[in-house]
């Protein structure tokens, strides 16, 4: 149910938004944030979900609509508040990506997002600003962040090969991977946590034909975080017992 002062349903309603197609339908976007907010209640509500409700909406929509998800309005297209119908919609770069064939896009236009893409994944300069803003307010791990960043970077510049363009792995990983709620508490296991997912989303990105794939690796990577703080506590209780014994023996 709703509950005032706590505005974490409306917050997954935006992301799902942002990750959507600006011509996508309102009942699509509707029926994914129901299943969002369906899936926080499921579990005890805020800060209790062990997955991303908005990456499970999102990878709900992705499986319904496969085709709508993946289809965009040319940059600059104006759209009627209530239909899209009569507006061309073109494949984004990363079918191109999947195809083995090259973007086209300039440099500056995927910086300012002027590019056929999800409403919110295409202007990489504004997806990072708003990291940098939430590392400030200290709302962002980079524990998780920065392995989950360089195996997203390190491994498709040893294989370029990929297709996924670099905004929606951002946006993934600031908004919906560094979600405080989802991810391990321990700094070690937060570590562990960002090289999985970074391992996951890329494989998502290259043999994945949904553009989406960062939300289904976010989605399978939510099964692990308690057992990581698990298997981390058990380390540090051996590892402690160990001194302990040392110390004894030294006496």
């Amino acid at each position: 149910g709703y509950r005032a002062h706590e505005p974490s349903s409306e917050a997954f309603a935006a992301l799902i938004v942002l990750m959507m197609p600006a011509s996508a339908p309102y009942y699509m976007v509707v029926t994914a944030t129901i299943i969002a907010v369906l899936v926080k209640e499921a579990f005890g509500g805020e800060g209790h979900y062990p997955f991303h409700p908005a990456a499970v909406g999102l990878v709900a929509a992705t499986l319904a609509w496969p085709r709508v998800m993946s289809s965009y309005p040319a940059p600059g297209t104006v759209l009627a508040l209530f239909s899209s119908t009569g507006v061309v919609l073109t494949q984004g770069s990363n079918t191109t990506l999947s195809a083995g064939g090259l973007p086209s896009d300039s440099t500056i236009n995927l910086l300012t997002g002027n590019v056929a893409g999800p409403l919110g994944c295409c202007a990489i300069l504004v997806i990072v600003a708003c990291g940098l803003y939430l590392l400030v307010r200290g709302h962002m791990q980079l524990s998780t962040f920065v392995p989950y960043l360089a195996v997203c970077v390190l491994v498709p510049w040893l294989l370029p090969n990929l297709n996924e363009l670099p905004g929606s792995m951002l946006f993934g990983g600031i908004f919906l991977a560094c979600e405080p709620v989802v991810q391990p508490n321990r700094w070690s296991s937060r570590l562990i946590y960002g090289l999985f997912l970074g391992a996951m989303a890329t494989a998502f990105r290259y043999y994945s034909v949904y553009e989406t794939g960062v939300c289904f690796a976010i989605v399978l990577a939510g099964a692990f975080p308690e057992w990581l703080d698990r298997l981390a506590q058990r380390a540090e209780r051996i590892r402690f017992m160990r001194k302990e014994e040392k110390r004894l023996a030294q006496h």
